[in-house]
């Protein structure tokens, strides 16, 4: 009996024994979290560097905050899933840094002793680069090089980055599109931390890809559309010429733009010029329908209200592509008129009833806005009423 007493009073011993030993440990485990949740509170001074990217999109004024792994400066990919604020919905955010390309940097800023430092640099961007997609990338500690412990930085005395957001970050990345112009914007850099430590910057883009040009036979008037990768929706980042002519640009989106062929061109194969944010594009090439040519016509003359021939090449068998121009002999424009019927070779027009009469006309086609270099003359008489109608 005793000895089952002491062997149950030892079983009940090693169980406390245990117990304190589970409540002990996790009394140790959370001042352990609670101490690293403190550190992180405490900001860059913490000096705990994580391999992590934190993006952040300025939009209307407030920073959301996203965590991605990996560097921008590596050139590795990361996928960030966004510390929203209050209210918002969490997005996911995916990035191929391989796409970027530096428009600026990678620029180093060194910590000159120690406390607080400013350093003054500046962001100087081309005209048109202001309309691109710009991410603004600082990164703590390039190349294994001694890592800041505070880092704030202000655009324009706009503050972009504080030590509060870079806190355990090996780097932070800016969406900058639509916070800085042309020419120079300034960044003040304020650094903390021990003497020769350093931090540098870039300015990126997404990298430019052109890949097609359609149609490619295309008349005057005619909207060409150029497709790409990572093209800026900002249509004023654009300048589009066909044979030195300036095009207008119509329509802009990611993946390509529209513009319309300018007028003045003569027909043949043409170069269009496409610059993006002031950088020349890969010359592309597309072929302009040639002007028709009138040689004659099927009457010397026709009254207001009758039908017209007209003979030459390069014509549209579809009539509606067909303008006749009715002009004075010193090529002033009185009238046009749509074709009535049409083939390559020939085009029927109906003399306006309104044109004044008796009058030379010379008249010339334009096709697709394309109008023939030479014309034909002929008499636009009056009708003539028989004299029994009448009576």
């Amino acid at each position: 009996m005793n000895s089952k007493v002491t062997n149950l009073n030892l079983r009940a011993a090693c169980i406390l024994a245990a117990l304190s030993l589970n409540l002990t440990a996790s009394a140790s485990l959370a001042q352990s979290n609670a101490a690293t949740e403190r550190t992180s509170e405490s900001g860059a001074k913490a000096g705990a560097p994580v391999s992590t990217t934190k993006t952040v999109n300025w939009s209307n004024g407030h920073g959301v905050q996203t965590a991605a792994a990996g560097s921008p400066a590596t050139g590795t990919a990361g996928t960030a899933k966004s510390a929203a604020p209050a209210g918002s919905a969490a997005t996911t955010v995916a990035t191929k840094t391989t796409d970027l390309v530096a428009l600026q940097g990678p620029t180093t800023v060194t910590q000159k002793g120690t406390g607080w430092k400013t350093t003054s640099t500046f962001i100087e961007l081309k005209e048109g680069q202001q309309a691109l997609p710009l991410t603004f990338t600082v990164t703590n500690g390039p190349n294994g090089a001694a890592k800041m412990q505070g880092i704030d930085v202000k655009l324009n005395g706009r503050e972009i980055i504080n030590p509060k957001t870079f806190a355990g970050k090996d780097t932070i990345a800016v969406n900058l599109s639509d916070l800085v112009s042309s020419g120079q914007s300034q960044l003040i850099f304020q650094t903390y931390g021990p003497n020769g430590a350093s931090c540098s910057w870039v300015l990126t883009t997404l990298k430019i890809k052109v890949t097609d040009i359609k149609p490619v036979n295309c008349a005057i008037g005619d909207i060409v559309r150029i497709t790409g990768k990572n093209f800026p929706t900002d249509k004023t980042a654009y300048k589009v010429t066909v044979d030195q002519k300036p095009a207008i640009v119509k329509t802009a989106s990611a993946t390509g733009i529209d513009f319309i062929v300018p007028s003045g061109l003569t027909g043949g194969k043409k170069t269009v010029t496409l610059f993006i944010a002031g950088v020349k594009c890969d010359p592309l090439y597309i072929k302009v329908a040639a002007a028709p040519e009138v040689t004659g016509c099927n009457m010397l003359g026709v009254a207001p209200g009758g039908d017209l021939t007209i003979m030459g090449t390069g014509f549209s068998p579809s009539a509606a592509d067909n303008i006749v121009c009715f002009k004075q002999l010193d090529g002033t424009l009185v009238s046009t008129a749509t074709a009535k019927a049409a083939s390559e070779t020939t085009v029927t027009v109906t003399l306006p009833e309104s044109y004044p009469c008796p009058s030379d006309v010379l008249i010339t086609v334009k096709t697709k806005n394309q109008e023939s270099a030479k014309g034909v003359t002929i008499f636009c008489s009056q009708r003539v009423i028989d004299k029994n109608v009448l009576n």
